[in-house]
C-alpha cells in the first residue's frame, strides 16, 4: 500500500507486510489508523498503521482463510476458514469448514458457529447474516441452518429433510429473512426469526 503525498504525488512511505498482497485499504478517523487486508496463499492477513508515524499497530492472520464480512459497525468480523475437499464457484458461495466471529482490531475469535454432525471436509455455503445482524443463516450439505449471534454457537434451528427419501433442496433465502426450501414437488419458506 503506497502512501503519497496529495500536493505533489510524492511516495511518504509504503505499508508493505512482506508476501502479502494488498487487497483493500480503508482509514478511520476517529483512530486515526489505516486498516489493511491482503491474502497470501490461504492466510488472510489484517493490519492495523499508525496514520502520523506510519508504523504498523497490529497485524493478525486467518490460516485457510475464504472470506469476511464485518458486522457491528465494523467493530466485527464473521469469518469463513477452513479446509475442504471441495471448492465451489459462483456468487455468494462464502465457502469454509468453519464459521466464527472475531473482533476486528486483534482477530481473537470470540464465538464458532457450529452443528452436530457435520460432514467432514465439506463447507458451509451460501452464508447471510439477517439485516438486523441478529442471526447467522448458512447451509452445509442438504442441510440449512440458523444461528442467534448472540446466542451459544448452536443453532436455533435446522432445515433439512425429516424423510431420507424425499427429494429435499435449498432454493434461497429471500430478504435476508425467509428461507425457502423444495420439498419434493412443495416449495416451504420458513420465517428465521420465528423459526417455523
Amino acid at each position: 500500500a503506497v502512501v503519497r503525498d496529495l500536493k505533489d504525488l510524492k511516495v511518504i512511505t509504503v505499508l508493505d507486510l512482506p508476501n502479502v498482497s494488498t487487497e483493500y485499504i480503508s482509514f478511520d478517523e476517529n483512530k486515526n489508523e489505516i486498516l489493511t487486508f491482503g491474502v497470501t496463499e490461504k492466510t488472510g492477513a489484517f493490519a492495523r498503521w499508525d496514520t502520523e508515524k506510519f508504523t504498523q499497530k497490529e497485524v493478525f492472520s486467518i490460516k485457510e482463510y475464504k472470506w469476511h464480512q464485518k458486522i457491528r459497525g465494523g467493530e466485527k468480523m464473521l469469518v469463513g476458514s477452513g479446509d475442504t475437499k471441495i471448492l465451489w464457484t459462483g456468487a455468494n458461495i462464502k465457502q469454509g469448514d468453519t464459521l466464527t466471529i472475531r473482533d476486528v482490531k486483534t482477530g481473537v475469535i470470540e464465538k464458532e458457529f457450529t452443528a452436530a454432525n457435520l460432514k467432514p471436509e465439506t463447507a458451509f455455503q451460501e452464508t447471510t447474516i439477517s439485516a438486523d445482524e441478529k442471526y447467522l443463516i448458512s447451509k452445509r450439505n442438504d442441510r440449512v441452518f440458523v444461528w442467534e449471534i448472540e446466542g451459544n454457537g448452536q443453532p436455533k434451528f435446522e432445515v433439512s429433510s425429516t424423510n431420507p427419501k424425499s427429494d429435499f433442496s435449498f432454493k434461497e433465502i429471500l430478504d435476508r429473512k425467509f428461507i425457502v426450501v423444495k420439498v419434493d414437488e412443495q416449495l416451504r419458506i420458513y420465517d428465521i426469526e420465528a423459526g417455523e
